[in-house]
Formats: structure tokens, C-alpha cells, sequence
């Protein structure tokens, strides 16, 4: 005769062959958090030993990176600096657009007067003439790169860099000038403000300077001036007459970039006699114009 079933509150013996809940679910949890915390490290240390990486090679860049900042003298210029010569063909502009633009302004120069300086662009017999005169207010005053070892290391190093991105954009304002000239003559129009500051501001003061005199400004009174010409490791500044020293830094240019990572203190002497390079380091002011 069979047992009688158990009754009450306690479990029952399971039969034979049954399969048991017990703790699955909860098993099947932890085996998951566990993978997850894994899979969490494995992401988490190659993430730490790169930051540690990248942060060894930016102080590693910083202690070997010669730092250009310091201080420099410039002289004042006896004389103004000679004027540029070009002919349009190098811009990639046509005979007969060259022509024409020459001839007209062989007549009418194109002249603009600021406060801080006098640009005139004239024709010759074989091309345009272009000039910077100072103002009434301002002077040149010339900073020599030879100076500071390594300030002329840099320049040495980015030559090919910096020529490279004032090629580039001297072809392409010097092509706009002449074909803007072109277009008022054809339809005889008189060049608006704006047109003949663009033309200074783009072709002039491209075509006067260099590599680095592109990529570089002098700031005094929190005021920005164009480097307005370069030649043989030496740039020229127009700054008032009663400034006596200055900072010169990398200039923002329309693309965003600010290729010139440097920062000098400028102490500008009367002549260039007697001018002696310093390397001692200052912390120059570094607030930036326009």
C-alpha cells in the first residue's frame, strides 16, 4: 500500500530524474556582471597606459622643443625699403590681361594712405611697381633674425613650410588683383574701399615679405601691425614714432591657422649700431589684436 502524501508547510523530496530550479537565474547574473567587468578592464587599460604614453610625449616634445620666446632688439631704419617688382605672368595672369592692367596703372597708380602707412601700386615698362612708404605717424623699424640662434634655426627648419604657403597665397591674391583691375577698366568703374584694402591687405603685403613675414605680426598697445617687408633674414615693421619696444608673435590667418608659435619682447634701438643678440628669456605680455 502506498505512503500517504506529505502535507503541511514542508518541501516534499523531489522524485527521481527531476530537475531542480535551486539558485540559476542568480548564477546566470553574476557570471554576466563578471564578464562585463572583464570585458569594462580590458577597454579601461589599453585606454590608461595610452594617456600615460601621449602625456610622456608632449613633455617629452616641451623639453626638447627649443622654446622661441626671449628677448630682441630692433634698430630704426635709415632708409625705407626698396620697392617690389612684378609682372603678373608668375601669378598665372595672361599677356593681354597684363598688358592692360599695366598700361592703366602706368597712368593712374593705385595708392592707399592709412594712418600707418602708404602703399602704391604703379606700372613700368616691364611690369608693376609696388611700394610702402611710412606715414607721418609711423617709422620702419627692422628686427634682425640672426640675432637668435634659435629663431633662425626655425625659420631654417619651416623654410620650405612657410615659402611654400606665401607662394600659394601670393599667386593666388596676385591673379584676383589683376583680374579685378581688369574687369573695372573693361566696364570703367572706380575701385571701392573695400576692393583697394583687399588689394593691400591679400597682394601688397603678400608680395613684399617673405615666408615668415606672412606668418608673423608686431603687437604694441594691445594693436597689431603687419610685417610690411622681408628680405635676407631681416623683417621691417611700421609702428608709431613714440613706440619703444613691442612683441612679435604669430599672426591668425583667414584659415584659422597660426602657424608661428613664437613670442619675443622687442626693444627697439635708434640705430643698428651697437645692437647686441639676448637670449635671456622674459615673460612678455600675450594678450593678441586683431
Amino acid at each position: 500500500m502506498p505512503a500517504p502524501p506529505q502535507t503541511g508547510g514542508f518541501p516534499t523530496t523531489p522524485p527521481a530524474g527531476a530537475v531542480t530550479a535551486g539558485v540559476g537565474p542568480q548564477t546566470s547574473l553574476s557570471k554576466r556582471l563578471r564578464r562585463r567587468r572583464r570585458r569594462n578592464l580590458q577597454v579601461a587599460i589599453p585606454l590608461l597606459f595610452g594617456g600615460l604614453l601621449l602625456a610622456g610625449l608632449v613633455w617629452l616634445y616641451w623639453e626638447v622643443t627649443p622654446e622661441l620666446s626671449g628677448r630682441l632688439h630692433a634698430h630704426v631704419a635709415e632708409e625705407p625699403p626698396p620697392p617690389v617688382h612684378v609682372t603678373g605672368e608668375e601669378f598665372g595672369v595672361g599677356p593681354e590681361t597684363r598688358e592692360l592692367v599695366r598700361e592703366y596703372l602706368a597712368e593712374h597708380p593705385e595708392r592707399i594712405a592709412t594712418d600707418v602707412m602708404l602703399t602704391e601700386i604703379r606700372g613700368t615698362k616691364h611690369g608693376l611697381e609696388i611700394a610702402v612708404s611710412a606715414s607721418t605717424r609711423t617709422r620702419f623699424v627692422v628686427v634682425d633674425l640672426s640675432q637668435d640662434p634659435t629663431l633662425r634655426g626655425y625659420y631654417n627648419e619651416h623654410a620650405e613650410e612657410l615659402i611654400g604657403r606665401h607662394e600659394r597665397q601670393l599667386r593666388k591674391a596676385g591673379k584676383r588683383f589683376f583680374q579685378s583691375w581688369a574687369e573695372l577698366i573693361s566696364s570703367r568703374i572706380a575701385p571701392d574701399v573695400e576692393l583697394l584694402m583687399e588689394h593691400r591687405n591679400r597682394f601688397v603685403l603678400a608680395a613684399t615679405v617673405e615666408g615668415l613675414g606672412l606668418v608673423v605680426h608686431a603687437v604694441a598697445r594691445d594693436q597689431p601691425y603687419p610685417c610690411v617687408y622681408e628680405r635676407d633674414n631681416r623683417l621691417y615693421f611700421l609702428l608709431p614714432r613714440d613706440v619703444k619696444s613691442f612683441r612679435l608673435e604669430g599672426r591668425t590667418l583667414e584659415d584659422g591657422s597660426r602657424p608661428f608659435p613664437g613670442n619675443y619682447v622687442v626693444v627697439i634701438r635708434q640705430s643698428e649700431a651697437g645692437q647686441r643678440p639676448s637670449s635671456t628669456p622674459t615673460d612678455g605680455d600675450r594678450s593678441h589684436g586683431n
